[in-house]
């Protein structure tokens, strides 16, 4: 399951889009990874989280220029759009 959501995330970081992935983005898609693999009591928690970066060596980057000028509501149902599965 984990595997999954470092090729996703590094899919998504090397494809360009220009929109930084978020720690709830990441948590809300590795529990969709973990239903879809049948993974049973799987809890993205903070510490799984922090874990999960320090694993892969996952920073927090600021972003500006054009990529910075997505909206905000689109921000912030990103989640939403990821647990379907997109």
């Amino acid at each position: 399951m984990e595997k999954a959501a470092v090729t996703w995330f590094e899919q998504r970081r090397d494809a360009g889009a220009g929109i930084p992935i978020s720690g709830p983005s990441l948590r809300v898609k590795a529990k969709w990874f973990a239903a879809r693999f049948g993974v049973q009591d799987f809890y993205a928690s903070d510490g799984w989280l922090y874990r999960f970066k320090t694993r892969y060596d996952v920073t927090g980057k600021t972003v500006s220029g054009e990529s910075n000028s997505v909206d905000y509501t689109v921000q912030q149902n990103l989640g939403h759009v990821l647990s379907l599965g997109f």
